[in-house]
C-alpha cells in the first residue's frame, strides 16, 4: 500500500470532500485526488414524478443555487413537450437567474475568496469571513449589501424565498409590477457605488497574490460554456467548446450535449468525469465563460474583463483567477438585471403558453453560478419521468480538480509530513472552483449502489438501484 496524507475535511467548501495524496517510495507525490464521500440519489428520486412536478423537486438539490436546477428542469421539461415560451418569459426568468448569480457570487467572494486572498498566511481560526470582518469591515459589509440585491430580485422573481416557484412550464406564474420593479432599482442604486470599491480591492488583492496565482493550480485545458452569438450568457446560447489554446473546438445546440460529452465514473468517488467523447477534460464556471466570451455587453464588466485579459493573456489557465472571474459575472448580472428591470416587457406581455402532455425527451442547459449544469428527462405518455439524467458544474470541474492538485501537490509536497501552509494551498485550489458537492453527487457507476426498503421484520420490499 502506497504513503498517503489525506486532508479531510477539505474547508469551507460546500458539502464533504476530502484530498488524497499518494506518495512513492521517496515520499514525492505520485497522485493526487479529490474525493466527495457523501451520496445523493436525485436521479432515482425524481423517476416516477409528474413532469411540472420536476422544476420544484430538482431545486431541491441545492440550497445556494436551487434557481439554476428550476430553471434547467423547466427548460428540460419544455424541450420534451416542444414548448416555445414568450419573450416576456425568458426575460423573468433571466432576471432569476441574474439574481441568483449575484446571490451565489458575493457570498463565495466574501467566505471563499477573500479569506485565502486576503488572510492566506494566517491561522486557520482566524482565517475565515469573521477574520476578514475583524480585519476592516468594509469589505464584508459591501459584499453582503451587493448580495442582498441578488436575494431581493430571488425573492421577487422566484415568488418566494429559498427554493423558487417562478417558473413553470410554459413561462412563469406571474409579471414583475411596478412596485417590486422600483424597488429593486432603488436597491440597485444603493450598491452602485461598491461596485467600483470592489473593483479596486479585486485587482489589489490579485497583485498581492501574484506569486500564489502563477504557482497554485497553474494548468492547461480546454473550457466549456454557453455562449449567445458571442457574449457572456447564463440562460441561453449554443455549448461551445474553446481548445487550451484559446481556438474553437466544438460549438453545438444543447440537445446534441450528450453526442458530444460522455460520463465516466471512478470507483474512489461519488461524483462523475465528465468528458469529451475525445477523450478530453475541460473545465467550467466563470474562468471558462469569461475566456470563451468574446464580448460582455455591458460596460463595468466589458472594462473588467478586458484588464483581466490584459493581465493574464487569452485564454486564462490559472486557477485562482476563478476569483476574479466571478467578480466579473457579477458585474455583468448586475448591469444586466438593472437593463431587464427597465424593459417594460417584464411588466406585462403574455407569461404562459399552453403546452400538451406527451412522451419526449429533452435536454435543458443553463449556466449555473460554478459551471454548465444540464438537464436530462425521458417522459411516458403521462408525462411521467422514465429517466432522468443530471450533469452538473462540479462535476464538469472533477478532472480540473485532480490535474490542478497533483500538479501543485508535486512540486509543494516533499516529504510525509508537510507543514499546515502547504496542505492550506491545496485547499485554495478547491476552493477557487466554489465546488457544491451535494449537486455534484448522483451517481456511483452502473448498478454500483442500492437502496434497500425493509419492513418491520427486515424483510426487503423493494430495492432501488
Amino acid at each position: 500500500m502506497p504513503k498517503t496524507i489525506t486532508i479531510n475535511p477539505v474547508t469551507r467548501v460546500e458539502g464533504h470532500g476530502k484530498i488524497t495524496l499518494e506518495l512513492d517510495e521517496q515520499d514525492r507525490v505520485s497522485n493526487a485526488r479529490f474525493s466527495v464521500q457523501e451520496f445523493r440519489g436525485f436521479e432515482k428520486f425524481c423517476q416516477g414524478a409528474l413532469a411540472e412536478r420536476l422544476p420544484s423537486l430538482t431545486a431541491r438539490i441545492c440550497g445556494i443555487c436551487p434557481i439554476s436546477h428550476h430553471i434547467a428542469s423547466v427548460k428540460t421539461v419544455e424541450a420534451c413537450f416542444g414548448v416555445k415560451i414568450s419573450p416576456t418569459s425568458e426575460k423573468i426568468r433571466e432576471l432569476m437567474m441574474l439574481g441568483q448569480l449575484i446571490e451565489s457570487h458575493m457570498l463565495s467572494i466574501a467566505a471563499l475568496s477573500l479569506p485565502d486572498l486576503m488572510l492566506g498566511s494566517a491561522k486557520p481560526k482566524d482565517r475565515n469571513i469573521i477574520g476578514i470582518y475583524n480585519s476592516g469591515k468594509d469589505a464584508v459589509k459591501k459584499a453582503l449589501e451587493i448580495r442582498s440585491f441578488g436575494t431581493a430580485i430571488c425573492y421577487i422573481a422566484g415568488r418566494r424565498p429559498g427554493h423558487p416557484i417562478g417558473a413553470r412550464v410554459g413561462g412563469v406564474v406571474s409579471l414583475i409590477n411596478e412596485e417590486e420593479k422600483n424597488d429593486l432599482l432603488s436597491r440597485y442604486r444603493e450598491i452602485e457605488p461598491h461596485l467600483g470599491w470592489f473593483s479596486e480591492l479585486m485587482r489589489s488583492l490579485c497583485e498581492k497574490n501574484a506569486d500564489a496565482i502563477d504557482t497554485l493550480g497553474d494548468i492547461k485545458s480546454s473550457y466549456l460554456g454557453l455562449s449567445n452569438s458571442g457574449s457572456l450568457s447564463f440562460y441561453e446560447g449554443d455549448v461551445k467548446v474553446l481548445n487550451e489554446d484559446g481556438s474553437e473546438a466544438l460549438s453545438f445546440k444543447p440537445e446534441k450535449y450528450y453526442d458530444n460529452v460522455e460520463e465516466k465514473h471512478e470507483n474512489w468517488s461519488y461524483m462523475k468525469f465528465p468528458v469529451l467523447k475525445s477523450g478530453s477534460g475541460f473545465r467550467v464556471g466563470p474562468l471558462a465563460r469569461v475566456n470563451i466570451a468574446q464580448k460582455i455587453p455591458t460596460p463595468k464588466a466589458s472594462e473588467e474583463l478586458d484588464w483581466f485579459k490584459a493581465r493574464w493573456g487569452s485564454p486564462v489557465h490559472k486557477t485562482l483567477t476563478y476569483h476574479y472571474a466571478r467578480f466579473i459575472e457579477t458585474l455583468y448580472a448586475i448591469e444586466r438585471a438593472r437593463k431587464l428591470l427597465e424593459d417594460q416587457d417584464i411588466l406585462k406581455g403574455e407569461i404562459y403558453t399552453k403546452t400538451k402532455i406527451k412522451a419526449g425527451k429533452g435536454i435543458g442547459i443553463v449556466e449555473a453560478p460554478r459551471g454548465t449544469l444540464v438537464h436530462s428527462y425521458e417522459l411516458d405518455s403521462d408525462g411521467k419521468a422514465v429517466k432522468v439524467n443530471l450533469t452538473v458544474a462540479t462535476q464538469h470541474n472533477n478532472l480540473g480538480f485532480n490535474d490542478a492538485l497533483k500538479e501543485t501537490a508535486s512540486k509543494l509536497v516533499t516529504n510525509a509530513s508537510p507543514d499546515e501552509a502547504s496542505l492550506n494551498k491545496l485547499e485554495m485550489i478547491v476552493r477557487a472552483y466554489d465546488p457544491c458537492l451535494s449537486c455534484s453527487t448522483h451517481s456511483f457507476g452502473p448498478q454500483s449502489f442500492a437502496i434497500e426498503l425493509l419492513d418491520s421484520e427486515r424483510n426487503l420490499i423493494r430495492e432501488y438501484r
